[in-house]
């Protein structure tokens, strides 16, 4: 069937009809089927026709020469007949669609040269294009035991609803390679006296359709489409369900002869069985239908860029009853119509099946080579031109434009789809545990046609593919083997609806002397399946491995929280947490469930395991005293701290020691502080941030924070990071800090009242666009008292450095990609820190110090970080 072709002049006429015939839609009790209620509808009897003139050789209007080409059918239809199929065209205009029944047949006559036959005909086509304008479609039967062309049933309508010229010449070529079609062919049509034109006869489908192409007689099975124009005519196309258009009932044409005859009876039932065994899975398409013509024909569609016939309402099936197989029968192609750039075939054309696709490939191979539409075109391109002619002078010469460059160019396409510059992606897995003299290889299929695994080089070795190779896990991304090819190696395609790339777990014996290391090389050999010309190509090195669970331990519910840590408590009306106070060891991670915070009093100390840590999404409300502080330690020498993340509720610690915490380093999540607050707030009062094992003791990411009256040290590196982070710190201490005291990186900062003793580098690191305010600062024996850099400013007040090994002040770019620094600084005594080392401003940067400003000098300064990297 076709999709709709309605111009506005038609649609208009439509939506006439719709509006003004009143038609009501009843459904009749019992028998559950739709009847047509309306006053305007019943067939009234047209002004009488006068007879048919005698038959003339050529009817008029044609050209010079055309006539010889073309038969000429008189169709004579008696007038109530008429009438009846007046009334039946009426209906449809309103509903858009044609709901035809058998009860529409009326009894008319056609004369073919001095032959006249008798018939019955109601009009055809489900779409108004049959019969919307002044060309009606009509589906036409013989009666008693007459033939037209050799054909009991056929269809007359207008050649613009089956593509023109291109829907002969596909099926010309389709029973050139010997696959079904229907008869096909063009005639003058003259109806009641009146030349309606050029029209196409074409086959219904009979015995006489597989008996003329050398097939003995069986039966010819389609999926029944009646359902699906009943919800469209009596709804609306988006109220289809989709039931209605995925699955099918299967039937048979000419159901009473055959449910008379209990051969061909038999002979429907198992064709029907054979077509729902491969719908269900039970059996292969490969085993359903005739394996090498489903593959021509499915070729032939791709070629032609018809796949209007692969609609499953159009799709028919011949039951070979001496193969026990089924054969397309090539019909309502639409060929060259549509994007003739795009190649290629879904899945469901092949019903899924590797195999039947492996067919496709190699017929589609063999007709996209040289030379194949040059034959073609030589032995049909004259009956061609001969029909054009005598067509042109109705229909435009572009919609009969001959097709052969049109062919030529889908030739080029398919060459390109048949030789792909890459079938798969193929990694070394990471982990080569197992068997020793084996690697693990994983494969994914790029291409959506199944793809052969012909082998691999391992350092040169050749390996021949074999199945034996796959993991059980994978066993249904291969393709099922054929008889022909019991042993191939081959991946299913790629499903156009895939949501992920499925790989194939391979696990190759290595021959002897060849050992997995990161200099072995290995290459994998695929070609399609169906052809011979392989392609070789690099198997890349590791490629991770899906995550069942992520390196971040998942959070429990509430009650397995409460099952799994016994010293919890739930606390009623708040999504919060409580331990008692006391010592309390913990085993493993503590992890909050999602969103619930911690509570501590006074005199708790927890107690972690190595590579343990507390987790929280929520806040943490830690209040001990100066007496009874909360502490947080190791049972042995470290553990992996505190990580809060994402709270909605800032966190408040007092009188808090968090004792020997190093970052979290757990399979990809790799954390730099030993105390982590992400997009969480902080507030730290009279706290101790000591025996710090990490890059950062305490690491703030795009949160605000406070600290106040707080001790951070001794540190292995910088005490407090601040990135992208806002806030205070007032009133702390940081000592014995083996890298930065305070190290902020695009943040804004304040800090007042803070001293800075034994500092590794600086006391404050001030980085990558920072804006930081100190006063009342202290700094003695650090490399540097304080450091702006990478377009950063620091503004410094009343400060004292003591002791500076580099620089007192100093102003540079360490990072080009942000720009110069500059400090502005008030008040600040150097201390034991010589002229020439109370300032370092490179070129670009600049310090104002007391109103006088400094410009830069060249400065080496990788050799500033020298120590870091050794």
């Amino acid at each position: 069937m076709r999709a709709p072709r309605v111009s506005l002049p038609i649609v208009v006429i439509m939506l006439v009809f719709a509006f003004g015939a009143g038609v009501l839609f009843t459904r009749l009790p019992g028998d559950g089927t739709l009847s047509l209620q309306s006053q305007t509808l019943s067939p009234q009897p047209p002004t009488p026709l006068p007879p048919t003139p005698i038959p003339l050789d050529t009817p008029t209007p044609i050209s010079e020469g055309a006539g010889s080409i073309l038969d000429t059918l008189y169709v004579e239809i008696p007038p109530r007949g008429l009438a009846k199929i007046e009334a039946k065209r009426e209906e449809a205009l309103q509903l858009g669609i044609l709901l035809a029944s058998g009860g529409d047949y009326v009894p008319a006559t056609i004369r073919a040269g001095n032959d006249e036959i008798a018939v019955e005909l109601r009009l055809k086509g489900d779409w108004a294009d049959h019969f919307a304008h002044d060309k009606w479609s009509f589906r036409v039967r013989t009666t008693g035991d007459q033939y037209l062309y050799g054909m009991s049933v056929f269809s007359l309508q207008d050649p613009s609803t089956r593509s023109f010229l291109n829907e002969w010449l596909f099926l010309e070529n389709a029973r050139r390679e010997g696959v079904l079609t229907v008869g096909y062919r063009f005639v003058h049509i003259v109806l009641n006296g009146e030349y309606k034109g050029i029209y196409a006869v074409e086959e219904g489908f009979r015995k006489e359709l597989v008996e003329s192409q050398d097939r003995r007689e069986g039966p010819i099975i389609r999926y029944d489409e009646d359902l699906v124009w009943e919800y469209r005519a009596f709804y609306d196309d988006q109220l289809v369900p989709y039931g209605v258009n995925a699955f099918h009932i299967i039937d048979a044409f000419q159901s009473g002869r055959i449910a008379a005859d209990s051969v061909l009876s038999a002979q429907r039932d198992a064709a029907v069985g054979l077509l729902r065994a491969q719908w269900t899975g039970e059996r292969s398409a490969a085993d359903v239908f005739d394996l090498e013509t489903m593959g021509r024909f499915l070729a032939l569609t791709d070629l032609w860029c018809a796949p209007h016939g692969l609609i499953w309402h159009n799709l028919r099936y011949y039951y070979n009853p001496i193969t026990a197989r089924l054969e397309p029968i090539a019909f309502d192609t639409d060929a060259l119509v549509g994007d003739l750039e795009m190649m290629g075939l879904p899945l469901s054309a092949f019903y899924h099946d590797p195999i039947l696709q492996a067919a496709y490939v190699q017929e589609l191979w063999r007709m996209s080579q040289p030379g194949y539409v040059e034959a073609l075109e030589a032995e049909l391109g004259p009956q061609f031109e001969a029909l054009r002619a005598a067509l042109e002078p109705e229909f435009r010469a572009d919609v009969l434009a001959p097709p052969w460059d049109a062919l030529r160019r889908r030739q080029e396409l398919a060459r390109q789809v048949l030789t792909p510059y890459q079938m798969v992606y193929a990694y070394v897995q990471g982990s080569q545990a197992g068997p020793t003299g084996t690697v693990q290889i994983d494969v994914g299929n790029l291409l959506d046609l199944p793809v052969e695994i012909v082998g691999m080089f391992a350092d040169g070795e050749v390996i021949p593919g074999q199945k034996g190779w796959v993991d059980r896990d994978s066993y249904d991304l291969i393709a099922s083997p054929s008889q022909r090819q019991e042993e191939a190696l081959v991946l299913r395609p790629l499903d156009h609806e895939a949501t992920f790339m499925p790989y194939v777990h391979l696990r190759i014996p290595l021959p002897d002397g060849v050992e997995v290391s990161s200099d072995t090389e290995f290459e994998i050999v695929t070609r399609l399946w169906g052809l011979t010309q392989t392609l070789t190509q690099t198997v890349m090195p590791g490629y991770a491995q899906p995550l069942a669970e992520g390196p971040q331990p998942a959070a429990p519910s509430v009650e397995q929280a409460l099952e799994q840590y016994p010293y919890l408590q739930r606390v009623e009306g708040e999504e919060m947490f409580a331990i008692p106070s006391g010592t309390w060891d913990v085993e493993g991670n503590l992890v909050l469930p999602e969103g619930f915070g911690l509570r501590l009093g006074p005199g708790t100390t927890l107690r972690f395991e190595r590579e343990s840590l507390l987790l929280a999404s929520g806040p943490l409300d830690f209040r001990g005293d100066e007496d009874a502080p909360i502490v947080f330690e190791p049972v042995d020498d470290e553990w992996w701290g505190i990580v809060v993340l994402n709270a909605a509720a800032p966190s408040t610690w007092r009188y808090v020691t968090v004792d020997r915490s190093s970052p979290v380093a757990r399979d990809g999540w790799t954390l730099t502080g030993g105390i982590t607050f992400y997009q969480s707030a902080i507030r730290l009062d009279h706290c101790r941030i000591i025996n710090a094992l990490g890059e950062d003791g305490i690491n703030v990411v795009r949160a605000q924070f406070q600290f106040v009256n707080s001790e951070f040290g001794p540190t292995v590196s910088d005490a407090f990071d601040g990135d992208f982070a806002w806030g205070t710190v007032e009133r702390c201490v940081f000592h014995n800090v083996d890298a930065d005291g305070i190290d902020v990186s695009g943040s804004q900062v304040e800090v007042s009242d803070v001293r800075f003793i034994n500092i590794g580098d600086k006391g404050l690191s001030v980085g990558e666009g920072s804006q930081l305010t100190a006063r009342n600062i202290y700094v003695e024996n650090a490399d540097f008292g304080a450091a702006s850099k990478d377009r950063s400013h620091l503004t410094l007040s009343n400060a004292t450095i003591v002791g500076a090994r580099v620089a007192g002040l100093a102003a540079y770019i360490k990072k080009p990609s942000y720009g110069p620094a500059s400090i502005t600084a008030e008040a600040v005594a150097f201390v034991d820190v010589p002229a020439d080392r109370a300032l370092l401003v490179e070129v670009g940067s600049w310090i104002d110090l007391d109103g006088v400003r400094t410009y830069g000098v060249d400065v080496d300064v990788e050799a500033l970080y020298e120590k870091w990297t050794e």
